[in-house]
């Protein structure tokens, strides 16, 4: 069976990762909450960095079920 990717907003994990770092600073790390969809997931959460440390808060998952979760663990473990 193939394992199918739960995509960010339309990018793979590795289109995310490869934005350059202002573009990253203004649209996610604000500490702001922000609605984006991974997957078929609706997502409420916040993203900061404090120190050296990527704060991530999640407020609230809508649908989903592809590992949406495991998704975006792997995805702030890499950033």
């Amino acid at each position: 069976m193939a394992s199918r990717e739960a995509l960010f907003e339309d990018l793979q994990r590795e289109e995310l990762l490869a934005l350059p770092a202002e573009t990253v600073e203004q649209l996610m790390l604000t500490g702001e909450p922000i609605v984006f969809r991974a997957g078929s997931a609706l997502l409420l959460a916040s993203f900061r960095v404090s120190g050296d440390v990527l704060v991530v808060e999640l407020a609230q998952i809508e649908g989903g079920g592809e590992g949406v979760l495991p998704a975006l663990a792997s995805l702030v473990k890499r950033y």
